[in-house]
């Protein structure tokens, strides 16, 4: 005999928390990857910015470098989106800073997404 307090719920509850668990893993395999490659360009970034500093890289070769490490990553950038300051001020140490702006495209079903990130690094000019 069947207890009347007894509910049918339990099999769509299930289901509809596999189908929540299964969207978050969905979105992670998507996410994270960028994330991974946008820290490793950082990376990248700053062992440029330091070598433009040690070995006064020309703009042109900074950005044709920045460029290259982009690519690798599946960033998007160009010319415009990289900006190269050089300070020599008195009484401070010599510096230049990197900034880039950069962006990547996901596309999920029915909807495509565009991160967009910015990154400055500094590197002293000089050799050590």
């Amino acid at each position: 005999m069947r207890n009347n307090s007894e509910r049918g719920s339990g099999k769509s509850g299930c289901l509809l928390t596999l189908l929540v668990v299964a969207l978050v893993i969905y979105l992670c395999v998507k996410i994270v990857p960028v994330y991974v490659a946008k820290v490793n360009f950082e990376d990248d970034l700053t062992g440029i910015t330091s070598k433009a500093g040690v070995y006064s890289w020309s703009e042109r070769a900074i950005i044709k470098e920045v460029n290259t490490a982009a690519a690798a990553y599946g960033f998007t950038t160009s010319g415009e989106d990289i900006t190269i300051t050089r300070r020599n001020r008195y009484q401070e140490t010599p510096r230049i800073i990197v900034l880039v702006r950069y962006s990547k495209t996901v596309e999920f079903p029915g909807y495509t997404y565009v991160f967009e990130f910015e990154s400055t690094t500094t590197g002293l000019i000089g050799r050590l």
